[in-house]
C-alpha cells in the first residue's frame, strides 16, 4: 500500500509573511500545497451564505471591502487551474473531507491557513482526522499590525476607486467590528495551546523576522523538523506565479484583477526570496490608538509562543 503524504499546517495570523513562506515551500520536490482552505470556508460561510444575518451583515461596506468585486471580477476570463475551486463550494466540511482523502502520489502536503479561520480551539473538529505536524509562523504583532492597517487602506481606497489613501483614516478596531481583527493573536495563541495537548503534537514555532533575516538558517532548521528535505536552493525561487497553478485554493482567491489579490496576495506570489527586515524602531506608545489596542493585546500573547519559536543560536 502506498505510504500517506506527511500533512504540514502552517498557521498565522495575517501580514506575517505566510504567503512568502508558502511559495518557498511549493518548489519542494513533490509537494502539495494547500492554500488557506479554512480561510476559504471563513468567506464562504460570510459571503455566499443563505443565513439572513449574514447577509444582512454584509451591509456593512467596511466588511464588505475586505471581499469586495469578487462577484464583479470574472474567474471565467482567468486562466484557471483544475486545482481551484469555486469558493462557494468550499464549506468547513468540504475542506475537512478533502484534506481526509488519500493523496498516495505525494511525498508532502502543506496546508497554509489563519489561525483566525478555525477560531482558536472552537472549530478544531473541522481539522483533518489524519497524523499532521502543525507549525506556526509568527510575527512581532508590531510589524504585523502595522502592516494590516496599510492594507486596509489601500483595500479601503481601491473599493473608493482611489489610488492611495492616509492609514489615519482606517481604525482597525472602529471601521471593522464585524472581522476579528483585534482577536488574531488570541485565536493564534488558543490554536497553539491546543495543538500542544494533541497526543504525539510539538508545535514548530518559526518567527517571521527571524526568518527573513537568516533564511540560511532557520529554513533549514524548520525543513528539519519537519521532516522536509532541505538544499540550499530554497533559499531563493522564481518569480512569476506560475507556481500557483498547482495550489489548491479558490478561483476567487487567485483572481489577479481582483482587490483581494492585489492588495493581501500580489507582492508574496511575486517574491523570489526572503527580504531581511529593519529592526523596530517604534514604541507601542507611539502608535495610533487603533494600533496601540490591538498590539497591546496580542503582545503579550505574541511572547509567549516566541519563547517556544526554533532559535538561530540552538
Amino acid at each position: 500500500m502506498d505510504q500517506e503524504p506527511r500533512t504540514i499546517f502552517l498557521w498565522s495570523t495575517p501580514r506575517s509573511l505566510s504567503s512568502v513562506f508558502t511559495k518557498c515551500i511549493s518548489f519542494v520536490d513533490n509537494v502539495q500545497i494547500w492554500f488557506e482552505p479554512y480561510s476559504c470556508a471563513f468567506s464562504n460561510k460570510i459571503y455566499h451564505s443563505d443565513n439572513d444575518y449574514l447577509k444582512s451583515e454584509l451591509n456593512n461596506p467596511t466588511l464588505r471591502g475586505l471581499f469586495d468585486k469578487q462577484d464583479k471580477e470574472p474567474t471565467s476570463t482567468l486562466k484557471s487551474s483544475r486545482n481551484w475551486f469555486e469558493e462557494d463550494i468550499m464549506t468547513y466540511p468540504w475542506v475537512k473531507a478533502q484534506l481526509e482523502t488519500p493523496e498516495p502520489i505525494k511525498s508532502f502536503r502543506f496546508i497554509k491557513n489563519m489561525a483566525y479561520n478555525i477560531n482558536g480551539d472552537i472549530n478544531l473538529g473541522y481539522l483533518p482526522d489524519i497524523k499532521c505536524q502543525h507549525t506556526f509562523l509568527i510575527r512581532n504583532p508590531l510589524r504585523a499590525y502595522s502592516s494590516c492597517k496599510v492594507a486596509l487602506a489601500a483595500s479601503k481606497a481601491s473599493s473608493n476607486g482611489c489610488e492611495d489613501m492616509d492609514t489615519k483614516r482606517v481604525n482597525m478596531v472602529e471601521n471593522y467590528p464585524d472581522f476579528p481583527i483585534n482577536t488574531f493573536y488570541d485565536t493564534l495563541y488558543k490554536l497553539w495551546r491546543a495543538v500542544k495537548t494533541m497526543e504525539g503534537n510539538v508545535p514548530v514555532v518559526i518567527d517571521a523576522d527571524e526568518l527573513c533575516n537568516k533564511p540560511d538558517i532557520l529554513l533549514g532548521k524548520y525543513f528539519e523538523a519537519v521532516g522536509l528535505p532541505w538544499s540550499q536552493k530554497y533559499l531563493s525561487w522564481d518569480a512569476s506565479g506560475d507556481i500557483t497553478k498547482k495550489w489548491r485554493t479558490s478561483k476567487e482567491r487567485m483572481n489577479p484583477h481582483s482587490e483581494l489579490y492585489r492588495v493581501w496576495y500580489k507582492t508574496a506570489i511575486e517574491s523570489s526570496r526572503f527580504i531581511p527586515t529593519n529592526k523596530c524602531v517604534l514604541s507601542v506608545d507611539e502608535l495610533p490608538r487603533d494600533l496601540r489596542e490591538c498590539v497591546s493585546k496580542a503582545m503579550p500573547l505574541y511572547k509567549e509562543i516566541f519563547d517556544s519559536r526554533i532559535k538561530i543560536n540552538d
